[in-house]
């Protein structure tokens, strides 16, 4: 009797026992929600602009059918609205398919819009420039025998006076004695190109002619009107120390400015750029009983050579 009890009890325990392992290992399963499926394709998709095929062409996100090749529809690979018009020009078709502009005699495309035609704005200084038409703008010859390059510039040689670019690299053009009124011209010079400066010095003596020197330093041409402007600067420094020397500078007989270059290495100086008959001069006015001195001129163009010529006068007197 005990032992039929005991295995009675013996089988409840057991039966528990499995119960609680089934809901254990139930509650540990994963939850019963469908995977994705991988192959699955998306109801709603955006087109892919590269894989528009043969005969289309993107629009946004959309492939759109290639166009006739015309203007009010955009041209070939156009998205429905007809090509920009513009001031003086007419849109077009290019053989591309894309939209374009015709523009008009004498006006030339840049960036979409028609511009006049200049030789400035292409930084052309001699040959032709061509507008959208093919019709020629001259933009200017070469002097004296320079070359127009291929760039459009001219090809200038150098002068018998180089090198002479710095002040270091000046020219002596020699000694003027003011008792003697004396002066010399060089002919022939030029300006190389942008770059180039051509530099001359020369020394200022104060003899006995009852005066202090009167300088003078002239650009011109034949003794006439350069053909450009140049820019003629003018320096002087006394031996002794400067007193007050007042350097003017201008064309022709009017003056348009004084000492207004001055140099801690070169002394009181004054610049004009201009090509009537261009010119510095000064009265040296030194401490001392002496006014000796020396004078630097630099010249060079401030727009880009030709190969426009000039000549240099100095004198003291």
């Amino acid at each position: 009797m005990q032992s039929a009890l005991a295995g009675g009890m013996l089988a409840a325990r057991l039966c528990v026992l499995a119960t609680l392992v089934a809901t254990a290992c139930a509650s540990s399963s994963p939850p019963d929600d469908p995977m994705p499926d991988a192959a699955q394709v998306d109801p709603d998709p955006e087109p892919d602009p590269a894989a528009c095929g043969v005969g289309t062409h993107t629009c946004g996100d959309t492939c759109m059918p290639d166009n006739t090749n015309q203007v009010a529809l955009g041209c070939r690979f156009g998205c429905g609205q007809p090509c920009p018009e513009g001031a003086h020009g007419t849109a077009s078709c290019t053989a591309l398919g894309t939209c374009g502009f015709d523009c008009e005699a004498g006006y030339t495309n840049v960036n979409g819009v028609c511009t006049v035609l200049s030789c400035s704005d292409l930084g052309y200084l001699c040959g032709d420039a061509f507008d959208d038409h093919g019709n020629a703008v001259s933009c200017g010859t070469c002097a004296n025998g320079a070359s127009c390059t291929s760039g459009h510039v001219c090809d200038v040689a150098d002068d018998a006076m180089e090198p002479n670019q710095t002040a270091a690299a000046a020219r002596d053009l020699g000694t003027f004695n003011d008792a003697d009124d004396a002066g010399r011209t060089v002919s022939g010079l030029n300006i190389a190109e942008n770059m180039d400066e051509d530099w001359f010095k020369f020394r200022v003596i104060d003899g006995f002619d009852a005066g202090n020197p009167h300088v003078h330093v002239g650009l011109s041409l034949n003794s006439g009107v350069l053909a450009a402007n140049h820019e003629l600067t003018v320096w002087f420094r006394c031996d002794s120390g400067d007193a007050g020397t007042q350097i003017s500078c201008g064309e022709a007989g009017t003056a348009y400015a004084t000492n207004n270059s001055g140099d801690a290495t070169l002394g009181t100086g004054c610049a004009i750029n201009a090509k009537n008959i261009v010119w510095a001069e000064f009265t040296a006015s030194c401490n001392g009983t002496d006014d000796n001195g020396t004078v630097y001129a630099r010249v060079r163009k401030l727009a880009a050579p030709r190969g426009d010529n000039y000549d240099i006068y100095v004198e003291a007197r």
